[in-house]
């Protein structure tokens, strides 16, 4: 538990003051980004913030952020479902996730004329070097059976200029 807990600390502490930190340049989300989909609501912000809602442009592996979704419902949505996948330069899926889960059993209406926003919070894995990207997409429906309203494949993207992973897509 807390010896764990201790190295982790440790760990995180010397990669950032190495020249081994994940560091990654995150640029800005334009909201002219063609997608797809019905058109009842459309993603018009996708940032990369700070727990506290600050505005990421660099940023270091290992650090806790919030992926921020926000759309606007041109028509009342039902069982409204956000989600997100990172995917590497090959277009591989690294990790996502999505909002279904969160309200299921219960009904994620979004009114039309709204502007609402998810927000993922998870902590930044250790990327290899290279370029990614951040799919993000808006839904009416459940898991199985649902209706795109807005998906953008490449809604952000953030580069990793240097790191210590060097094996595997993740570390």
């Amino acid at each position: 538990g807390s010896q764990q807990t201790i190295v982790r600390s440790i760990s995180q502490d010397l990669l950032v003051h190495s020249n081994l930190r994940n560091d990654l340049e995150v640029f800005p989300f334009d909201p002219a980004t063609e997608g797809f989909g019905e058109g009842r609501a459309r993603i018009v912000e996708v940032a990369l913030r700070t727990e506290d809602g600050q505005l990421l442009s660099w940023v270091v592996g290992g650090e806790r952020v919030v992926l921020c979704v926000r759309f606007a419902a041109a028509h009342q949505l039902e069982d409204a479902i956000v989600g997100f996948l990172v995917k590497n330069r090959l277009g591989q899926v690294l990790f996502g996730e999505n909002t279904f889960l969160t309200h299921r059993g219960a009904l994620a209406r979004i009114p039309a004329g709204c502007t609402a926003e998810a927000r993922f919070r998870f902590r930044l894995p250790y990327l290899p070097p290279g370029d990614y990207v951040v799919a993000v997409a808006i839904a009416e429906g459940s898991q199985d059976d649902h209706a795109q309203q807005h998906w953008i494949h490449d809604a952000l993207a953030f580069r990793c200029e240097t790191s210590h992973a060097v094996f595997g897509l993740l570390g």
